[in-house]
């Protein structure tokens, strides 16, 4: 075989396949400038009972957010669980915020932020499902954890969420 056209193969082959890496739950987190953000995901209800949810959640694609903008608000709202800790325990309520994004759907799922968008009075969050194939029929409470630090505004007066990618 031909040594060049071997080597010009594999080097399209892993091109292609190298392009199709930087798309979907690893591709770059869009947010804009003068914002940063740092997110964990919980397969686990991080409030407390008595949160403001309504009687119907969790449901199959129910969703909730709550913004949480000081330390107090997090030791009452925020169950007492290590990772939900560490997380905020990272967290300078003096320059950002935390937001609570929560979904009911199955088990072995994740909630990705995508992107950050600020809008006039706040800021809207793009969340994507990251689902393996297949998986188990079982409902659960995700919850991810966004510390938003933007340096024009620490609280935002409104935050809406769009969580696409149910299966």
């Amino acid at each position: 075989m031909n040594r060049r056209a071997f080597l010009a193969a594999c080097g399209l082959g892993t091109g292609a396949f190298g392009g199709c890496l930087g798309v979907g739950p690893g591709a770059p987190l869009s947010v804009p400038d003068g914002v940063s953000v740092a997110t964990t995901h919980l397969e686990a209800d991080v409030l407390v009972d008595g949160s403001d949810r309504g009687s119907e959640f969790p449901a199959w694609k129910s969703e909730y957010h709550t913004v949480i903008a000081d330390g107090a608000a997090a030791d009452e709202r925020l169950v007492d669980d290590p990772s939900v800790g560490a997380f905020v325990e990272a967290t300078d309520f003096e320059e950002s915020v935390l937001i609570v994004v929560q979904n009911g759907m199955q088990s072995q799922m994740e909630l990705v932020l995508d992107a950050v968008e600020r809008l006039e009075d706040g800021l809207r969050l793009h969340v994507s499902i990251d689902a393996p194939q297949g998986g188990p029929d079982d409902l659960r409470i995700h919850s991810l954890l966004v510390r938003v630090t933007d340096r024009d505004r620490r609280v935002p007066e409104s935050v809406s969420v769009a969580i696409e990618g149910y299966v």
